[in-house]
């Protein structure tokens, strides 16, 4: 099949008209004006990248420490993921360092809590019977288990690494286009066609001013979207970025105008709808028994 916009458009067309007894007019009767790709594009930026931070295996402390102690860097310990590591794969290592003082995150150091039984009002029961709660003992709060009592736990420290992935995305071009064909490929997204790739294991710019196929996509505008997704790809903050691939990938979506103003669109495995042009409800029926006619 060609890929002239108005072959693959007739395509789809005949495709739709096949499936369709009610729709007697054969798509190549059409009197087309011309036809024209205007699906939106799509910008993806994926960065596969290294997350790290410690984890501590608490125990009650006697007394709370008021003096602020930082936790130790996880960058600063000599942990490697495998080269080859997949996506979720995380590796850890305990500290041969000593136990780091921190309040309580159960009781925010207070060195107790709420008493879940009464709710904190120190009483049980309905209406006006009411009866002392028996588990906090009518006080409303009962002692924290974490630090027993004391507001400050001791953390032995290990440090972790996983490797991550996130996708950023940005669209461009879905202004121009019926909302009916946004709001259905929304819903149904289709894998589009690739028109610019970028890797390297970090992209610090967009690099080519022309597409996959020779297509100067390189916008200004889609330009700008991809240096704006560089500069905040999305990954944690302090993560170490292994490899990132930046794509421009168009959706396909088929316009054709007749020499009577009316648009047709085709887009998606079910390629075919029809949408006036200017956006007029009361044509939509009108356009059906056009096409049906």
């Amino acid at each position: 099949m060609s890929d002239a916009p108005r072959d693959r458009f007739l395509a789809s067309m005949g495709a739709w008209h096949a499936v369709q007894p009610w729709a007697r007019v054969s798509p190549r009767t059409l009197s087309i004006a011309s036809v024209a790709a205007v699906g939106p594009l799509q910008i993806a930026l994926r960065s596969r990248f290294e997350s790290r931070g410690i984890r501590y295996q608490l125990r009650a402390a006697k007394t709370r420490t008021l003096e602020h102690v930082a936790g130790p860097d996880p960058w600063a310990t000599a942990l490697r993921l495998p080269s080859d590591a997949r996506v979720g794969h995380e590796v850890t290592q305990a500290l041969s360092i000593d136990e780091v003082p921190m309040d309580c995150g159960m009781c925010s150091a207070q060195g107790d809590l709420s008493c879940t039984r009464c709710g904190g009002t120190g009483s049980v029961g309905s209406g006006k019977r009411r009866d002392r709660c028996p588990t906090c003992r009518g006080a409303g709060r009962v002692r924290c288990d974490q630090c027993t009592g004391s507001g400050g736990v001791l953390g032995k420290p290990s440090v972790w690494a996983r490797m991550d992935e996130h996708e950023a995305l940005r669209t461009l071009g879905t202004d121009a286009l019926p909302l009916e064909v946004v709001f259905d490929l929304s819903e149904h997204p289709s894998p589009g066609e690739l028109l610019h790739r970028q890797a390297a294991d970090q992209i610090h710019d967009v690099r080519g001013d022309a597409g996959y196929r020779g297509e100067p996509i390189l916008t200004e505008d889609v330009r700008t979207a991809a240096e704006a997704l560089l500069r905040d790809p999305g990954v944690a903050v302090g993560a170490r970025v292994h490899h990132q691939e930046l794509t421009v990938t168009r959706t396909t979506v088929l316009e054709a105008t007749l020499t009577n103003g009316v648009a047709l669109y085709a887009w998606g495995d079910d390629p075919v709808r029809v949408h006036p042009k200017p956006a007029a409800t009361t044509m939509l029926g009108k356009l059906f028994f056009f096409l049906a006619r």
